[in-house]
């Protein structure tokens, strides 16, 4: 590290929180110039060490010359043979150690002994989420074994996974962090549950209490084992609210919080877009467990009605198909088989494709707005018709027509275009917001629900019309497992105990952006960023992959 390097870290260090935030323009400002200031040191860095190399390869060569030269050769011989005659090598005997004189180590401290979490206060601007481009040349420090992330500080019974093993790409992480921090990165731990090695993300929680709090962390990017840059994912009002979370006395025991996941264990088809389709065991939980009291809980630390409003509905699928390909087809196409108010001249659109291959289609006209979905081999996957100026209901609370009364008709629209295949629907949700009722559904099979083929259909309430639609329409799976050839239940919820994992954790529920907020001590399940697992229902083996992007 130079001293431009090193000058420039005091200097952030030194900085102090201001009683107001400073204006948006001065920070783009400031990071534009240390941003400029950092690509300068870089530049004179990479010039002095070629500079320097070129140099010293140019002395070795002419010194080479010179010695392979009649007069070198002799001037070494004279140097030599004066070194011999004046210079003897002197020698330092050194006894061998003995055990009493070697000290051991001293012992890392116990992740069961309490410590004093201290707070750091970091100006308003370095407490918000943001990306900074960082240098990539660190002092060696001695590297340091972590204790686990999830580690409670009750009973090691109660701790969530055994000790994690600190690959070397975290190790260099690691150390760039407590660089950057100071003492405040001793408050942070390793986490794999926010890494992800293969695109060489490393993320660091703020533990308190030994307890990993998933709202506060750092995340340190690795390219070709250098720090790339470097983000960071809290703000102040966090590590206040933390300092103030006082140590837990007792908590749920780790085998009723397994209960409580595994009720959550459900039996489900996956077509994956192929003509065979696979039977899994999977967990039915998008929250947390409350440490507490053992109930279910989403992020705001509400409790989850898993089965509420749930019912299956029977259906006649048309199977009506859904092609298009260019942009005026696809309008064309919106505007013949679901009636809606185009006309193909007056509406100007744009094209967008994904790395999926899937096309998105949008178009505008005076204060409507239509957006669409295409799927590369031309198969309609989404539409939606929406007003530019935000909707509000013209009826009154007590007029506003129910749910209930707005659910055939979005059952009508959409079984028109269900694979004839498909018999039945389980109803899954229904939310209201603003002047729209959503429902979404899911396929099922002999019972069970296919998780990958779900639907949603949006109704308008003033008109009540159907505005929208998505999901995997055209024809699914033609083959599926027999499920009386399953593992039993209890085989898979033994299976998920030893490959799901529990885990402690803070979370602050309340409101967003609001300073009434309670920090909730919670189990989540331990597992690795952006891998979801299942257990395959007819050899009990754990698969993995890629989390579907929300």
């Amino acid at each position: 590290m130079s001293w431009h390097e090193e000058e420039l870290e005091k200097q952030l260090r030194r900085l102090k929180e201001t009683e107001s935030p400073p204006r948006p323009e001065y920070v783009r400002e400031t990071q534009r110039r240390l941003q400029l200031r950092t690509n300068q040191l870089k530049r004179r860095l990479h010039f002095q060490r070629v500079a320097n190399r070129v140099a010293g390869v140019a002395a070795i060569v002419l010194l080479g010359g010179w010695a392979s030269t009649e007069s070198g050769q002799q001037s070494l011989q004279t140097l030599w043979e004066h070194t011999m005659k004046h210079e003897q090598p002197s020698a330092t005997i050194v006894p061998a150690p003995t055990p009493e004189s070697i000290k051991p180590p001293p012992l890392p401290p116990s992740a069961s002994t309490p410590r004093e979490n201290k707070v750091v206060n970091r100006p308003p601007e370095m407490n918000r989420s943001e990306t900074t481009t960082v240098r990539t040349e660190h002092k060696k420090q001695p590297e340091k074994a972590l204790p686990p992330v999830a580690t409670s500080p009750l009973k090691q019974t109660d701790a969530v996974t055994d000790p994690i093993s600190i690959p070397p790409l975290v190790k260099k992480a690691q150390t760039y962090m407590l660089e950057l921090l100071g003492e405040q990165g001793k408050d942070y731990r390793y986490n794999p549950a926010q890494s992800d090695l293969k695109r060489g993300t490393i993320g660091f929680s703020r533990v308190v209490h030994g307890i990993p709090f998933y709202e506060a962390s750092y995340t340190v990017k690795m390219n070709d084992d250098q720090v790339s840059n470097f983000q960071i994912l809290q703000d102040s009002d966090q590590l206040h609210s933390l300092a103030q979370i006082p140590k837990p006395t007792a908590v749920l025991s780790k085998e009723k919080a397994e209960e409580a996941l595994a009720s959550t264990l459900r039996l489900v088809y996956r077509e994956n877009e192929g003509e065979v389709a696979s039977l899994h065991y999977e967990t039915d939980i998008s929250g947390f467990i409350d440490a507490n009291t053992g109930a279910l809980v989403n992020s705001k630390g509400v409790p989850i009605q898993r089965d509420e409003g749930k019912r299956i509905i029977q259906i006649v699928a048309e199977g009506r198909t859904l092609k298009a390909g260019s942009s005026e087809e696809t309008l064309s196409l919106l505007a013949k088989e679901f009636g809606l108010p185009v006309a193909v001249d007056n509406w100007q659109g744009t094209t967008s494709v994904g790395r999926d291959g899937i096309r998105e289609y949008q178009w505008e006209e005076k204060e409507k707005e239509l957006t669409a979905r295409v799927h590369e081999n031309g198969q309609l996957l989404s539409y939606r018709l929406n007003n530019k100026q935000e909707a509000r209901s013209s009826f009154s609370k007590n007029r506003e027509p129910s749910p209930e009364a707005l659910l055939q008709p979005a059952i009508e629209h959409l079984q028109r275009y269900l694979d004839k295949t498909i018999e039945e629907m389980e109803l899954t949700g229904i939310s209201r917001e603003a002047a729209e009722v959503r429902f979404r559904f899911t396929k099922l099979y002999q019972g069970i629900p296919v998780v990958d083929r779900s639907y949603e259909v949006i109704v308008d309430t003033n008109t009540g019309e159907v505005v929208g639609m998505s999901g995997a329409f055209g024809q699914g799976a033609t083959s599926f497992p027999d499920p009386a050839k399953v593992i039993s239940k209890q085989a898979a919820e033994a299976t998920l105990r030893r490959n799901h994992p529990l885990e402690l954790t803070y979370i602050l529920t309340g409101k967003k952006d609001t300073f009434d907020k309670q920090a909730l001590l919670v189990y989540r399940v331990y597992k690795e960023k952006g891998i979801e697992t299942s257990i395959d229902a007819i050899t009990g083996a754990v698969l993995e992959r890629a989390q579907e992007e929300s």
